[in-house]
């Protein structure tokens, strides 16, 4: 970890921007009750989970890994508050994949209805059903919750202004379809995927910090890496930029889907389905959805430019985990340390990295 002033100015800033639009746009919605108090249990939960992992952690650490070759591997306070932080996520990642599938089920498929991406919400029903709702006003607590831990209270890892941008990008994704009410798509599909492939994620950096890896370990980190590594192509890589920013476009340009039903953009614009709603008294529907849904000047640019560069960061972990995966399997470097190195390492850290620069000094 380097620490950046301008990088986290500039991060901060667009944090707080981000905290006085969702107190603007919760409170226009009177949604507050709700979200506050999910704010409310969302901070206590984090902080009763980090208890329970502290005494968890070195539970294990102490008595079951005691031993060579794990050597009580969370003896160290920077160990021991990685461990904590990333329980929390594997259990905040395991809850909201599962919330996010269940709202996704009870609504529309829009993986497998992409002509429906950017319709407009008064021909959908409710731009939230009741479970979409409860999901985004629960995401919005949880990534502000997350957010104020990171750039506060959690220690410092090398991708620290990574993650702190990628927080800070979804939360700007999060509230824009939130905002215009008719973007609930992009956010549905982003919570699922992004959920899903981190709780094999968490799975293996858990297992890392307690060096449960190598044949000692029975190649737990080992196995949970080969088991993340096609979910996390397939969810990050291919059906994250296909099922949200190629939607968004398709949706925007493209005459019919591969099932040949017409696209919302296409039937306002040259359809029957625009000489409809005019007919029936919907002009301004139509004017509206052409200008913000189906232009390059409204919401749904916004959010592609924001999910472009959420592709950018997955491209850059994907590297990472790549690089990992490289020196720890096929160079046959301890994996562990790899890790260290590679993603954990921060500034007083117990890596070796870390290890080797202090004594330098």
């Amino acid at each position: 970890y380097v620490h950046s002033p301008l990088v986290e100015f500039l991060l901060d800033s667009l944090f707080f921007i981000e905290i006085l639009g969702t107190i603007y746009w919760i409170n226009y919605r009177e949604d507050n009750v709700f979200f506050y108090s999910m704010v409310g249990v969302v901070s206590i939960l984090v902080a009763v989970t980090l208890k329970l992992c502290r005494t968890l952690g070195r539970y294990l650490s102490s008595k079951l890994l005691a031993n060579p070759p794990f050597n009580n591997p969370l003896q160290g306070d920077v160990a021991l508050r990685q461990f904590e932080s990333q329980v929390w996520q594997l259990v905040i990642h395991t809850s909201m994949a599962a919330l996010a599938i269940y709202a996704y089920r009870d609504g529309v498929d829009f993986i497998n209805e992409p002509h429906r991406y950017v319709e407009a919400w008064q021909f959908m029903g409710s731009p939230f059903t009741y479970w979409v709702k409860i999901l985004y006003l629960t995401q919005l607590a949880v990534w502000f919750v997350t957010c104020t831990s990171l750039r506060f209270f959690e220690v410092r890892a090398g991708d620290h202004y990574v993650m702190y941008s990628h927080h800070v990008i979804t939360i700007g994704v999060v509230l824009t379809s939130y905002a215009y009410g008719r973007y609930s798509s992009f956010g549905l599909v982003v919570f699922m995927l992004h959920d899903f492939s981190d709780v094999p994620l968490d799975v293996m950096k858990l297992l890392n910090l307690l060096r449960i890896e190598e044949r000692a370990g029975f190649y737990g980190a080992e196995i949970a890496y080969l088991t993340l590594m096609p979910i996390w192509a397939y969810c990050r890589l291919y059906l994250f930029p296909d099922s949200t920013i190629g939607n968004i476009f398709r949706g925007m340009f493209y005459s019919r889907d591969e099932n040949g039903n017409e696209f919302w953009c296409t039937g306002l614009r040259s359809g029957q389905r625009g000489k409809k709603l005019i007919a029936d008294g919907y002009q301004w529907i139509v004017d509206k959805s052409l200008k913000y849904d189906c232009g390059l000047t409204g919401g749904s640019t916004i959010c592609a430019i924001l999910l472009t560069l959420l592709l950018c960061l997955h491209i850059w972990w994907t590297y990472l985990l790549l690089r990992i995966g490289y020196r720890a399997i096929v160079v046959g470097e301890n994996t562990h340390s790899v890790s260290n190195e590679e993603y954990f390492e921060e500034n007083g850290g117990d890596s070796p990295k870390s290890a080797s620069r202090k004594k330098n000094e």
